[in-house]
Parts: C-alpha cells; sequence; structure tokens
C-alpha cells in the first residue's frame, strides 16, 4: 500500500516539475476603448537572443492569427544607446496597423536542458494616439526539464502565445469576430 503512494508522489513531483506557468501583469490606458483588428510587431533582438525572440514572437503571432486578428512581425536589433529606434515605415504604412506591438526580453534562465524562465516587456502603441495604450510583464516558466527544450517545446511556447493573447481579450484590446 505504502508503495502506490510513493508512485503517486512521484508523478505529481514529476507533473509540477514538467507543466509550464505564465504570469502576465497588464496596465491599460483606462481611455483607450479601441479595439484591434491589425498588429504591427516590433521584436527587439540581440545576437545572443535571437532564437528566442523569433521563438516568442513567432508563437503570439500564431496566437493572434488563430483569432483572426492580421499581423505583420519585425524583427530590429535591440541598441542601448538608441533613443528614437528607426522603424520600417514603409513596411507600417503599407500594412496600415492599427497599433504597433514592441516585444522586448528583460531576462531569461538557463539549465542544462536549455531556457527554463523568461521575462518579457511588451508594449502596444496606437498610431492614431501616437501614445502607448497597453503595457504587460510576461514571466514564463518554460518546460525545460527533463529533456524538453524550452523553446522547442511546441505546447509549452502555444501555451505562453496564448496567455499573451487572451490577456489582450481580458483587456478587451482584440477584436474578435
Amino acid at each position: 500500500m505504502k508503495s502506490i503512494y510513493i508512485i503517486i508522489g512521484c508523478a505529481l513531483a514529476f507533473l509540477s516539475c514538467a507543466t509550464s506557468k505564465n504570469s502576465i501583469e497588464t496596465n491599460k490606458s483606462t481611455e483607450y476603448n479601441r479595439q484591434i483588428e491589425k498588429v504591427f510587431i516590433v521584436s527587439y533582438k540581440v545576437d545572443e537572443t535571437e532564437k528566442t525572440m523569433k521563438a516568442v514572437s513567432e508563437v503570439i503571432v500564431n496566437s493572434l492569427k488563430m483569432k483572426n486578428i492580421d499581423s505583420e512581425l519585425y524583427y530590429k536589433e535591440f541598441d542601448d544607446l538608441e533613443l528614437s529606434p528607426e522603424l520600417p515605415k514603409e513596411k507600417i504604412d503599407s500594412f496600415q496597423p492599427d497599433v504597433i506591438m514592441f516585444i522586448a526580453l528583460k531576462s531569461g534562465m538557463y539549465n542544462s536542458y536549455g531556457l527554463t524562465e523568461l521575462n518579457l516587456d511588451l508594449a502596444i502603441v496606437d498610431l492614431e494616439m501616437q501614445k502607448v495604450v497597453w503595457k504587460a510583464d510576461v514571466s514564463s516558466k518554460l518546460k525545460a526539464r527533463f529533456g524538453f527544450q524550452g523553446l522547442e517545446n511546441k505546447e509549452t511556447m502555444k501555451k505562453l502565445g496564448d496567455s499573451i493573447v487572451q490577456k489582450m481579450i481580458e483587456d478587451e484590446l482584440l477584436n474578435i469576430k
């Protein structure tokens, strides 16, 4: 009988270690009430974070697409000294988005299996208002244990993208058809 409790305890311990957890804290402008239909995404990267930022940005694009939100993704080299970043005006003008979403990696933690924790800053700028209307602080504990690579685990990354988009829906930002 004791062996069944040991097996159940081990299984619960394994499951708690292998699950991904996402925490998203947001701040939406009280005067903003538009519903977003088109998002131009600017993903900041440096050489060391290129793989991470591509994985994160692509899952957000895919999650938006699943909700019929049109988006276009642009990668921008991050420069600490650059006060006003140059954005691709022609691409933005031709896409005609409602907003621009900026994604930046704050920090990440690694173990021998890969990325285990990810902290992101997101901001949405409304082009008509010319100001930030939504900010998000995203923390995610990824499945990078027991042989799972955090970024390469499609289920974990999909949950991250879906969590961000769900938070945008809860904050009444997205026009879901």
